[in-house]
């Protein structure tokens, strides 16, 4: 001290310090733990989104631990508040007499700030606010997961497309063109109804994945279609179905055993009259979706490669798929022989079907009633051909039954539908994945 400065300023300068650095210190580490607390609350809330679906029971250990941090970073801060308003309180004085002095009232900054400015709030307030509000979010997070976990209900996840399968060759041809796929585990309020596998497909221009589901039916018919169609719909709410399998094809536009064939419309056949011969009628005639259809159509003309991602080899030498657009007629049937009177008289009133099978009729009539009701969900159906059912051109054969030929080429056929699938999903769908 020089011997021109008076000892009380000299103490009151150094008290004025001393102060300051209390209040800069705690403040300042008040602020950092908030800081920590905010990001340790981002890291948490990506983990519990992360696991969630996957594995609900970790999300409830990850929610826990964020109401946990929580609570005790809340505990903290009323200790840090109360460090901080001790230097407050000791510059307030010390402030005071400097402004006095200077006569500078502005130089008490503290006794300045005290009465709040109308419609704000104090760091305690907010603080407090947004970590009870994040403690009681976690706790809520915890019921939900557990919910999940241990008997709630299944996460009901939307996704971009629900590929719809009969047979096991089907489900399987599938599956194995998914970039990945996990079993969902439902519920025991929400069982796994179906064999739900849940995918992704990513798209050529490398975006976001599309969202796949797949559901295997298990039973062949046109009303199980309808029930794993709307099962599936109900549960995964997608934005397209695509029915993917085998059919029986008729020898038009050059189609054969090994090809593709993509309903521009679905003919429900089993609905007419019988009298002295049976006569269909048009009431159950399905429209697909527009913009699906112009995709695979124009995938079909564009795309010399699609094939080359089926992985059986076929049955027979030099097979080429393609791909056909036409009608396909659904029904209840196992058509072997199109020249029987039922069946003929169907070829009769729709000379242009190019394929029969026997879940369309129902899984369009399923996505219509979701339709009907406001959903907007598109359709269309892809078949691979597995045989040739009998007609007077083939009678030179001198077969009745077309059995064995559906089971050599039903793998084959099942995956030649499957690849042209995916590939449309990946390279010619109309939007987006969402």
């Amino acid at each position: 001290m020089s011997p021109n400065e008076n000892p009380q300023e000299e103490v009151a300068k150094n008290g004025l310090d001393h102060a300051w650095d209390w209040f800069a210190l705690h403040a300042g580490q008040r602020m950092q733990s908030f800081n920590f607390f905010l990001l340790a609350t981002a890291f948490l809330v990506a983990a519990y989104g992360a696991v969630i679906e996957k594995h609900p029971h970790v999300a409830v250990g990850v929610a826990l631990l964020g109401a946990w941090l929580a609570f005790w970073f809340n505990r903290l801060d009323v200790r840090s508040n109360q460090l901080v308003r001790a230097g407050e309180a000791a510059l307030r004085p010390l402030e005071k007499n400097l402004a006095d002095k200077t006569s500078i009232r502005e130089l008490a900054i503290v006794a300045a700030v005290d009465s709040k400015a109308r419609g704000s709030f104090s760091y305690s307030v907010v603080i407090n606010v947004v970590q009870w509000t994040l403690l009681v979010a976690f706790l809520a997070g915890a019921g939900y997961a557990a919910h999940i976990a241990w008997g709630g209900v299944a996460i009901r996840s939307g996704v971009d497309v629900a590929i719809v399968t009969v047979i096991q060759e089907e489900y399987d041809a599938v599956l194995q063109h998914l970039d990945t796929h996990r079993h969902d585990p439902g519920s025991r309020a929400r069982p796994n109804l179906y064999a739900w596998e849940v995918g992704e497909v990513a798209p050529r221009d490398s975006g976001g994945p599309f969202r796949v589901v797949v559901a295997l039916a298990g039973h062949a018919g046109n009303l199980p279609g309808a029930e794993a169609t709307r099962e599936t719909v109900e549960r995964w709410n997608p934005r397209y179905v695509l029915l993917v399998g085998i059919a029986g094809g008729f020898a038009k536009e050059g189609l054969g055993k090994g090809d593709v064939v993509v309903s521009s419309l679905i003919l429900g056949y089993e609905y007419g009259t019988l009298a002295k011969k049976f006569l269909p009628r048009d009431d159950f005639v399905f429209q697909v979706d527009g913009p699906l259809l112009r995709s695979a159509q124009a995938l079909a003309a564009q795309d010399s490669k699609w094939m080359k991602d089926v992985k059986p080899e076929p049955p027979e030498l030099s097979v080429s798929p393609k791909v056909v657009v036409g009608p396909v007629a659904s029904g209840e049937k196992v058509v072997d022989d199109a020249t029987g009177t039922f069946f003929l008289e169907v070829l009769v009133r729709w000379p242009r079907v190019v394929a029969v099978e026997m879940e369309g009729a129902g899984a369009v009539t399923a996505v219509e009633a979701v339709r009907n009701k406001g959903g907007g969900v598109g359709f269309l159906m892809i078949r691979g051909i597995s045989d040739m059912p009998l007609t007077d051109s083939h009678r030179v054969r001198g077969k009745s039954s077309q059995k064995e030929e559906r089971d050599r080429w039903k793998r084959y056929a099942a995956d030649v539908a499957a690849v042209f699938a995916i590939r449309l999903i990946r390279h010619g769908w109309p939007v987006r994945p969402s």
